[in-house]
């Protein structure tokens, strides 16, 4: 059966993470989930909350697995933009993502604390 390009990514990162799991203990599906993040936020960020849900994860880790997979997206980008020479448009995308990742990180802080 064929899927769109999304939900490939989305299946083949579950699979990854859950063996990282399965196989390097607690710290495999983050560590898997993040790597996600050179390629693609939104699909680690969904394997968190779907392992999360299926009880694979605990929601702390989910969380800190879903920032850190936002947070090398957007690393990657700047630098993707800084290699490509146009570095007045990196830093104004350095800029531009403070305001969001300082608010995801204290939700993320929140979520942790009640969780």
């Amino acid at each position: 059966m064929w899927l769109p390009s999304p939900w490939r990514s989305l299946s083949v990162l579950l699979v990854v993470a859950r063996f990282a799991e399965d196989r390097f203990g607690a710290a495999g599906s983050p560590a898997a989930i993040s790597a996600a993040g050179l390629a693609d936020a939104h699909a680690g960020a969904l394997t968190a909350a779907s392992l999360a849900s299926a009880r694979v994860l605990s929601v702390g880790t989910a969380t800190v697995a879903a920032l850190s997979v936002l947070a090398v997206n957007t690393v990657v980008k700047v630098v993707l933009a800084w290699t490509a020479g146009v570095r007045r448009i990196a830093g104004r995308y350095a800029a531009l993502m403070i305001v969001p990742v300082a608010a995801v990180a204290v939700a993320a802080g929140a979520t942790l604390t009640l969780a």
